[in-house]
């Protein structure tokens, strides 16, 4: 077995060879000492060839949930390379591990590269969530939200300030409404992307007459976003609109659309769901339409998710 790991190091060391994609499975895993010998053979591998190893992990990973290759992803958020680091802190984000909130922060009011920068606050996003639907550290708690609120505010490249909004929009920190009420005056459509999807990982209600608004613009992607926060929200009062946008041209915004229905969930969703999936000949979107369904019956048969709208009472039949 060392052998066998010492030859497949000699080959990513060997920049003049092929990547060996068939063996990198090997790397999933690594013992505390082969994780050792890994880095110390990775200033040998070119910068080119550590971010194609990196996107190559990932998506062997993504394909097989067996694999595991966290351990090499941690020791590459410090790479010489920031399209390493990006790619490293890309590939973590799916980890719920406290102890990658300090590096994510770090990076964030440090890194040199905007685009590590907003990488790190997309990835700060998940631990804004845990922060306020678990126990968390409540000191940790504060320093991420600070540095993602001194970001949004400060930070001189605009992807970095619209990334660091998104990740705010789950904090009840009493700075974020206004924050996200300026980013959606701004008026361009990229802010107000960015405000939509803080509406609706905010869960306030508040926000539905904007998002109501938003469900025409003519933009296909803010239609999208608006449709997908309105899910996130529950709008019931979006019902009627929703299954209005289940015949837009755009195959985003009828995604977005269908999955809001399941969210909502009650009798209207539910029908415009299974009339859909009667005459969708999309695959793909059916299978979509199917996940929304069972979502919405779901809702529908667990008391303790049931709203005080009175579709929701009515029984489904599909």
């Amino acid at each position: 077995m060392t052998k066998s790991f010492d030859h497949l190091l000699s080959i990513l060391s060997d920049n003049t060879q092929p990547l060996p994609v068939a063996r990198l499975p090997e790397l999933s895993d690594l013992e505390p000492s082969q994780l050792d010998q890994l880095q110390s053979a990775w200033p040998d591998i070119e910068p080119s060839r550590r971010r194609t190893l990196l996107i190559e992990l990932r998506q062997l990973a993504d394909l097989h949930f067996e694999y595991s290759f966290e351990s090499i992803n941690r020791f590459a958020l410090g790479d010489e390379s920031a399209d390493v680091r990006r790619i490293a802190i890309d590939n973590l984000w799916e980890c719920e591990d406290v102890s990658l909130a300090p590096p994510f922060v770090a990076a964030l009011q440090d890194d040199p590269e905007p685009r590590v920068r907003a990488s790190s606050a997309t990835a700060l996003a998940a631990f804004v969530y845990m922060c306020e639907v678990s126990d968390f550290d409540a000191g940790m708690m504060r320093k991420i939200e600070d540095a993602l609120l001194h970001s949004t505010s400060n930070d001189p490249d605009m992807q970095v300030r619209l990334r660091s909004l998104e990740a705010l929009g789950h904090s009840s920190r009493a700075e974020v409404p206004s924050l996200i009420q300026q980013a959606y005056d701004v008026g361009d459509e990229e802010s107000k992307n960015t405000a939509l999807l803080a509406m609706g990982r905010s869960t306030n209600k508040d926000w539905s007459p904007i998002i109501l608004t938003e469900f025409h613009n003519a933009a296909p992607h803010l239609r999208a976003q608006a449709a997908h926060a309105a899910g996130e929200i529950e709008l019931h009062e979006s019902l009627p609109e929703l299954i209005d946008l289940l015949g837009d041209v755009n195959s985003d915004v009828r995604f977005a659309a269908i999955w809001s229905l399941g969210q909502i969930g009650g009798k209207r969703a539910t029908e415009a769901l299974t009339e859909l999936l009667d005459t969708t000949d999309d695959a793909d979107e059916a299978a979509f339409i199917d996940e929304a369904i069972d979502h919405a019956i779901f809702i529908a048969s667990t008391p303790a998710l049931v709203t005080d709208d009175p579709d929701q009472d009515e029984e489904i039949t599909i």
